[in-house]
């Protein structure tokens, strides 16, 4: 597991919890995994899944109820993670780890899809479809970032 001290002067104690797919939860594990070592470290901090059915409710001019199914619809997968920018002065390389992660496996770049196993809660096998980096956190020099994923197979 990860320990993380912050303070003015952004000193991080940082311990690698393997080396399948960054530090910070021992039970997201990201293959391939987003490089996290050196000063500059990666930490996926969670994932948020969503899944849902193709469903059509309608109702009649009687208030007769209807509910037309049609499958399940593609489902949502977000990868949550923090880029620990390092001592400041320095270039923040864990940002660009994360950007050329992404860019290798985009779903544009990479034609199968990734997998992200959650411990307890199984593997899913994802299509890496977008990336959103936050404003970056100044007094920690940290940068939060999430992976959006369209879900191939759910475990």
């Amino acid at each position: 597991m990860a320990t993380i001290k912050f303070t003015r002067g952004c000193v991080y104690q940082f311990t690698p919890s393997g080396s399948a797919g960054g530090g910070g939860s021992s039970i997201i594990k990201v293959s391939p995994p987003i490089s996290s070592y050196g000063s500059s470290p990666v930490l996926l901090v969670g994932v948020q899944t969503s899944e849902q059915d193709l469903v059509l409710p309608v109702v009649t001019l009687d208030n007769f109820k209807l509910l037309y199914t049609f499958g399940e619809d593609f489902g949502a997968f977000n990868i949550i993670g923090t880029a620990l920018l390092g001592s400041v002065g320095g270039n923040g390389d864990a940002l660009g780890k994360v950007i050329k992660w992404f860019s290798a496996n985009r779903v544009t770049r990479k034609k199968n899809p990734i997998q992200v196993s959650m411990g307890g809660g199984g593997s899913y096998k994802v299509y890496v479809t977008g990336l959103n980096i936050a404003e970056a956190d100044a007094e920690y020099h940290i940068q939060p970032f999430v992976i959006n994923c369209i879900i191939a197979k759910a475990p």
